[in-house]
């Protein structure tokens, strides 16, 4: 009947009216987190090695 009357309800201590920004940026972190890993990421080297020489005989029983 707060309505009709025209009065508001105050806010109170225990009410949980978050924003959408606030409710949203968990999940603007973490794909903050994903990009930056993306980016990080080095390409391997083109460079493959290759023996000397011939390789040391290995017996093994």
């Amino acid at each position: 009947m707060s309505a009709a009357s025209g009065t508001h309800r105050l806010a109170t201590s225990g009410d949980s009216n978050q924003s959408g920004a606030w409710r949203l940026a968990p999940y603007g972190f973490l794909v903050g987190l994903i990009v930056l890993a993306a980016y990080a990421q080095t390409q391997p080297a083109e460079i493959s090695i290759h023996p000397t020489g011939p390789l040391p005989a290995v017996n093994i029983p």
